[in-house]
């Protein structure tokens, strides 16, 4: 386990020295011009012809790099120099066309620009309080996604503050698109039952999905019947879903696996 001690001062801060801020933004915005160029000419120019499977042996890495922490930073044009020759070297290309293993993992420029801006932002949103945009902002996604899946109504989370036709309105009243209303109907739509949550990966997805699972199956029976549950499952599976059937069911006799 990793232990990490942070020191901080009498206000509460990390007693590290920030950039000027009259030179922050402008430096940020030429190495942000230099990262865009090389995200373009990657796409464009090299991925294609670069080896999907890098050509490297485990523990390649640890010789190309420092035995401690620095502790002075790099300049820009060192640290995108480490980036090809220390980084890429090592880079199993996802994106690439002739990438056919696992799952695809599929990104675009829209989405790198996104995360760019999410990066920016830098909100923690475990909460509504947190973040009212973030947590608002998943639910509407969470309905478009159910929407084009076609699941019922009562998967939504807009279905406690919807008519038929999905409009947030009362009985006999029009649409509300005041902050006041909008905010009604979004508590209205929390505290329904339906709804979902974005997970971090598909193992994340995998666990809740089980979860869920076994406890509709078991839903009035004894704890002691948790043993007697099976799952069923691909032999086309990864890893993780086996293994969290394994932590779910009790034994490793409680899981199925079939050919497809």
């Amino acid at each position: 386990m990793l232990c990490v001690s942070l020191h901080f001062d009498r206000f509460g801060r990390l007693p590290f020295p920030p950039l000027p801020p009259a030179r922050a933004p402008r430096q940020f915005r030429s190495m942000g011009y230099r990262v865009v160029d090389w995200i373009a000419d990657y796409y464009k120019n090299r991925l294609e012809s670069l080896p999907v499977k890098p050509d490297v042996q485990p523990g390649y890495l640890r010789p190309l790099l420092p035995e401690h922490a620095p502790e002075e930073p790099e300049s820009f044009d060192d640290v995108m120099a480490d980036i090809e020759a220390k980084v890429m070297p090592g880079v199993v290309h996802w994106q690439s066309p002739s990438f056919f293993a696992w799952y695809p993992s599929a990104t675009s420029f829209p989405a790198i620009l996104g995360e760019m801006l999410i990066g920016a932002i830098n909100g923690i949103g475990f909460s509504w309080q947190s973040s009212p945009v973030a947590t608002e902002l998943e639910m509407v996604t969470m309905d478009w996604l159910a929407q084009l899946c076609g699941l019922p109504q009562k998967f939504l989370f807009s279905r406690a503050a919807s008519g038929p036709e999905g409009v947030a309105a009362a009985a006999g009243a029009a649409p509300r698109s005041d902050m006041a209303g909008a905010t009604a109907d979004a508590c209205a739509a929390a505290t329904g039952s339906g709804g979902g949550v974005i997970q971090g990966t598909s193992s994340e997805g995998v666990l809740v999905a089980m979860l869920a699972a076994r406890a509709r199956a078991m839903r009035g029976r004894p704890p002691e019947d948790a043993v007697r549950l099976v799952a069923y499952g691909s032999d086309q599976l990864g890893l993780r879903p086996p293994a969290l059937a394994l932590e779910l069911t009790q034994g490793p006799g409680n899981q199925q696996r079939h050919p497809v």
